[in-house]
């Protein structure tokens, strides 16, 4: 049960997390959990976890998690406005004026005590942006949020390896460089830290014979930034694609 690491996670980095979050009613859990058994599928653990802490108010997280509260999927399933496959549930419905979009489970692909999640790529992109886990998803989006996206220097880019593995790869030279994965996740997303410097890496469709990550690391200053991009090259058979920089 992974549960304890992501609520410390999130505690940690997230002001005033605490005092503002609440769950969902057991008459609104009861709902969903009937919606989910209609489709032959039991409520995710995970997602149970879910609805007791950010169900009701998601509070400071409110950027990462519009449209995700209980009352706002129940909503979207009374009115009738929700068309999604047989094996599908809407777990998050993000209202944006430019890029609204519908965040779902697809529960024929259990993980964890979880199940894979899939969203959107825009405005990065065409297509769908696939997480192994709605756990992971959250973990990642709160850490660019909170962490990469505030710091005074950001970098993003690509990792791409011609092995198989390449988590693992990106596993064995960031623990050389000092870094801690502060949750545990699967093959396709990566979570570090180290000081002031924060890496998010997930796993997105390559060409055949590749594994691609994007990246996205922020930190105190450029030179970090680029000495972390310069030992991961030097360090491991990855390629370090750095595509944009920008600064606060």
């Amino acid at each position: 049960m992974r549960e304890p690491e992501l609520e410390a996670l999130l505690l940690r980095i997230v002001p005033d997390l605490a005092r503002d979050w609440s769950g969902a009613s057991p008459e609104d859990v009861a709902e969903l959990a009937e919606r989910f058994e209609d489709r032959g599928y039991d409520l995710p653990p995970f997602y149970r976890w879910f609805l007791s802490r950010l169900g009701g108010s998601v509070g400071a997280l409110h950027p990462v998690l519009r449209g995700f509260s209980a009352a706002d999927i129940l909503a979207a399933y009374r009115s009738n406005s929700v068309d999604l496959g047989p094996t599908q549930f809407l777990i998050g419905r993000v209202p944006d004026p430019l890029f609204p979009c519908d965040v779902y489970y697809d529960l024929a692909c259990p993980a964890q005590d979880d199940a894979c999640v899939l969203r959107p790529r825009m405005p990065t992109g065409p297509g769908l942006r696939r997480s192994e886990t709605f756990r992971e998803m959250l973990a990642a989006e709160v850490m660019l949020w909170f962490r990469v996206r505030t710091a005074p220097h950001r970098c993003t880019g690509k990792l791409v390896s011609a092995e198989r593995g390449a988590a693992d790869l990106l596993d064995a030279v960031m623990l050389r460089l000092g870094f801690t994965n502060p949750l545990v996740t699967g093959p396709s997303c990566r979570l570090y830290e180290r000081d002031a410097m924060t890496m998010v890496a997930q796993a997105t469709s390559g060409p055949d014979l590749f594994e691609l990550f994007e990246f996205e690391v922020g930190g105190a200053n450029t030179t970090g930034i680029r000495r972390l991009l310069r030992g991961i090259s030097t360090g491991s058979s990855l390629h370090v694609d750095a595509e944009r920089w920008a600064s606060r």
